[in-house]
């Protein structure tokens, strides 16, 4: 919302994310992040970006988002929710006939290692299955994509995922 609606130029703001993380970097300087690192004020006049706070679930049914969707992107989502197929299906819901679901993440499911909650977790193959039953037409697609998450950039450690990344669309 900040970036969205306060921001009037490229680089405005300044953070330090690792400032207190001082181990395996290769400088002893902690180096700032500049943000928004795209000019949020350069958009086409009829640009019109939402973004809701809370659970998607959630929100989709609170706000009757049936059919209402051009376009859908996920990015590091999906295996944040409970039950994954639930989450294909309400995409699917939300979307207008021929919309588009951009996809990019891990399948490295939050509530899998909490045994007071229940949850779905199943391999990229049954998913993209899924996503094809549900109606979807994948027209891009590379499950192999190489990706860090929240990466100090000085850092002598590095965490990288293989993400799927699809592109699909409502039939």
């Amino acid at each position: 919302n900040f970036i969205l609606n306060e921001c009037t130029r490229l680089d405005n703001y300044r953070i330090y994310p690792w400032l207190h993380d001082p181990f395996n970097n290769r400088v002893s300087e902690s180096r700032p992040v500049a943000f928004p690192d795209v000019d949020p004020t350069d958009r086409p006049d009829d640009f019109l970006f939402t973004m809701v706070v809370g659970d998607f679930l959630q929100v989709a049914k609170r706000d009757k988002l049936e059919e209402t969707q051009n376009y859908i992107i996920t990015s590091f989502v999906l295996d944040s929710s409970h039950n994954v197929v639930e989450f294909i299906d309400v995409i699917h819901k939300c979307l207008k006939p021929g919309g588009h679901w951009i996809n990019l993440g891990v399948l490295d499911y939050a509530y899998a290692d909490h045994p007071a909650e229940t949850s779905i977790e199943i391999p990229y193959a049954v998913l993209k299955q899924l996503v094809v039953h549900a109606g979807f037409n994948v027209i891009k697609e590379d499950p192999n994509v190489a990706c860090t998450y929240g990466q100090n950039v000085q850092s002598m450690l590095v965490k990288e995922y293989k993400c799927a990344y699809f592109i699909c669309r409502k039939e």
